[in-house]
């Protein structure tokens, strides 16, 4: 019924078919796997990137920090409040206002209680000073106590919701606290 060369074209034909889809499989595993290798490594640059902004922004907050740490002002408020904080008051708000990232900008004492705060309703809008009948008590939020029994000078809270008398603030925005104990430096 089918002579030698009618086989052998089939023969040839089913080999075929069977190479196209070997080769198929191999190809496709292969995108798969370059596809896959492609993915680790775009993820790996995004990680790399987002943790050097979060690197750069923290610097920045550091940055804050030592400005007002060894700002005259700043010790001499620390020394006498009463004579120092209005212009004290100003430095915050100048420093919150040089970065439109920074909702809130305080110093709390070592008793929880909010001295000074200076604070914006949304990213990258004014800067506004918190009256003193305002100021509210810190001490029994875990990332004051957090801060005062940590060794380190600079301590990070977790990631939450802001809370302002007792109350989540709405909408709600995630809050990243950091911290740092400041020390009166002795002339």
């Amino acid at each position: 019924m089918f002579s030698f060369r009618n086989k052998l074209i089939l023969a040839f034909i089913f080999f075929g078919i069977l190479l196209i889809a070997i080769s198929s499989v191999l190809l496709f595993k292969t995108q798969a796997l370059t596809l896959k290798e492609n993915n680790i490594e775009n993820a790996e640059k995004l990680h790399q990137n987002l943790e050097n902004h979060i690197e750069l922004y923290l610097q920045d907050i550091k940055d804050v920090f030592n400005t007002l740490e060894n700002a005259t002002v700043f010790q001499n408020y620390l020394n006498n409040p009463v004579l120092e904080t209005r212009r004290v008051n100003e430095l915050f708000l100048l420093l919150a206002s040089t970065s439109g990232k920074y909702m809130q900008l305080r110093y709390i004492d070592k008793d929880g209680m909010e001295k000074i705060r200076v604070d914006r309703i949304r990213p990258n809008t004014k800067v506004l000073s918190v009256d003193n009948k305002s100021l509210q008590n810190k001490k029994s939020r875990y990332y004051f106590s957090q801060a005062m029994k940590s060794n380190d000078l600079i301590s990070y809270s977790n990631i939450d919701l802001n809370v302002e008398h007792g109350v989540i603030e709405k909408p709600i925005k995630p809050v990243l606290r950091v911290s740092k104990k400041v020390f009166i430096k002795m002339n």
